[in-house]
């Protein structure tokens, strides 16, 4: 699909296996198929139980499908400790406490493998991802204040990025068109030899996507829904452990016709987006022990799309006024059958962070948005260079209008060539 822009460079090779170290996922296919009598995370009931006390987004909506809200206590979160030792483990964490996945440490092919993904984790935190926090600590600061809600539309598994950009929401919601996925079977890695064919299936089945720093939305729409891969969640797991979070709970949900959230089950989450929206539901708790909570729903953000299912734009409306994230978005909103996510993002954001992949710049040529402009535009990679802007070409050109941008980012993902835009609402 993308070819010939591989770098040897050390963010290609860290992003690299971050993709790679994601399939763990596919092991959850079928969560209630799972044997019962298992010690380890088998099934949706042992993750599903509700653990937060107090008034949840489900409690919330009194729905006969939602959770009943009998508490008016202040909202506490009990951990589930089995999902974070899941999470741990399939992120090549070892775990923190004794349980049964301390034996599944002892195989030979999960000690290499968390060996590797400690150097490139520790290298990724030094290089690129320091330099992404001392971006955001600078130039992010009043946007990072202004709301405690950010959208990440067509974002994939990427809570990396949005994370670091974003340290300080209290509620993220991501949507893209790949499902959830159940939560990885990892009970079924019974001696080495099944583990270790277990990661090279997984090596198999992304190596399309080895030396490139964003998720290509054709090969995930066949890898996270063949085979062992069955969605997003394992991958968004992983990269929460890998920021220094720790995983309360994890539940599967759904939207009502009213935009409204209320309980789901895994079984809904194996399948693509059709006339109903599925997602997933996390709470985690930060370093700074701050308890966070994320969504991620599958959802198709084309108009046609809404003209089934238009609650997904109810419930965005409903999320008042928020910051919005956009990267490597396949110029969707350059196209008029997008026109409807990107009004809505227009009309409630009060910044937005993107780069040229998402909102066209002729969007924010009205006297309701202060522009600054970071790194360099070279333009779409061939995939999309009918895209080319020509005055976001003439702005970039201006060099009072533009400050640098110390990382590489996108699809144009090598330093030197990336570019970002925020947009700040007058």
């Amino acid at each position: 699909m993308v070819k010939n822009i591989f770098s040897f460079g050390i963010y290609s090779l860290l992003i690299s296996f971050l993709f790679l170290i994601s399939c763990n996922q596919k092991n959850t296919t079928n969560n209630s198929k799972n044997e019962k009598g298992s010690d380890s995370i088998t099934t949706a009931e042992k993750v599903t139980t509700k653990a937060y006390e107090g008034k949840t987004e489900i409690d919330k909506n009194k729905t006969e499908e939602a959770a009943d809200n009998t508490e008016s206590s202040p909202e506490v979160v009990v951990a589930n400790v089995k999902v974070d030792n899941m999470s741990r483990f399939i992120s090549g964490m070892k775990q923190e406490n004794e349980n049964e996945l301390n034996k599944l440490e002892n195989y030979r092919s999960w000690k290499k493998y968390a060996a590797l993904s400690d150097t490139v984790w520790t290298k990724l935190k030094a290089n690129k991802l320091k330099k992404m926090s001392e971006f955001s600590r600078k130039e992010l600061l009043e946007a990072n204040k202004s709301s405690d809600v950010l959208f990440y539309p067509f974002s994939g598994p990427d809570f990396l990025n949005m994370f670091v950009f974003f340290p300080n929401a209290k509620k993220y919601v991501m949507a893209g068109l790949e499902n959830v996925g159940g939560l990885p079977n990892v009970g079924r890695l019974k001696n080495d030899s099944i583990a270790r064919r277990y990661f090279k299936h997984i090596n198999t089945s992304l190596n399309d996507i080895l030396n490139i720093s964003f998720f290509k939305t054709k090969d995930m729409a066949v890898d996270f829904r063949a085979g062992d891969v069955t969605g997003n969640l394992a991958v968004i797991l992983i990269f929460m452990e890998r920021t220094g979070n720790k995983i309360l709970d994890v539940n599967p949900v759904k939207l009502n016709s009213k935009g409204e959230i209320v309980a789901g089950s895994f079984k809904d989450t194996t399948s693509l987006p059709a006339k109903r929206i599925t997602g997933t539901e996390i709470h985690f708790k930060t370093e700074k022990n701050e308890t966070k909570t994320l969504y991620y729903f599958s959802v198709n953000l084309a108009n046609f799309a809404f003209e089934k299912v238009p609650y997904f734009l109810d419930y965005v409306r409903n999320l008042g006024q928020f910051n919005t994230y956009i990267k490597s978005a396949s110029y969707l909103m350059h196209k008029a059958y997008f026109s409807e996510i990107r009004k809505c993002i227009l009309d409630q954001s009060r910044n937005i962070l993107e780069d040229d992949s998402g909102i066209p710049y002729k969007f924010f040529k009205s006297k309701k948005w202060d522009i600054q402009l970071y790194g360099k535009y070279v333009g779409p990679i061939r995939l999309f260079e009918n895209h080319f802007q020509k005055d976001l070409d003439s702005l970039y050109k201006i060099p009072s209008k533009v400050k640098p941008l110390p990382f590489g980012i996108g699809y144009q993902f090598r330093y030197g060539q990336s570019n970002l835009l925020l947009a700040k609402k007058k």
